[in-house]
């Protein structure tokens, strides 16, 4: 038996050009897997996938800025601020015939909405 998953279909053509910019990143393709399932900081993502801390920021600016992640501010025992980060999205879905793009993604299931 299959489970049905929540899509959102993608009506604007510049929100489509945004989106489709991510999966053709090598970067952002590796980062967003590594964030589905847990949060995790910068350094996490930079040690889990081999992308330089660097690298990992400018990339996960630019998936806030699309709002594919979520982005939470903790405290450490040790009084520093850390920022976690984890995918707002599970997949997405891209179709092109007959001169239509059709683009649609579904969201990662965590408490937060998916806003677009």
């Amino acid at each position: 038996m299959q489970s049905l998953e929540t899509v959102k279909k993608i009506y604007d053509d510049n929100e489509k050009d945004a989106l489709l910019a991510i999966p053709t990143d090598r970067f952002s393709r590796k980062i967003l897997p590594c964030i589905i399932e847990k949060e995790k900081s910068a350094s996490e993502i930079s040690e889990a996938t081999g992308i330089s801390i660097c690298t990992v920021y400018r990339k996960i600016q630019i998936l806030q800025e699309q709002k594919l992640v979520k982005t939470t501010a903790i405290i450490t025992s040790q009084s520093k601020k850390v920022f976690l980060y984890q995918s707002r999205i599970k997949s997405i879905h891209v179709k092109f015939e007959s001169g239509f793009l059709d683009v649609q993604i579904v969201p990662n299931h965590i408490n937060q909405e998916l806003i677009f």
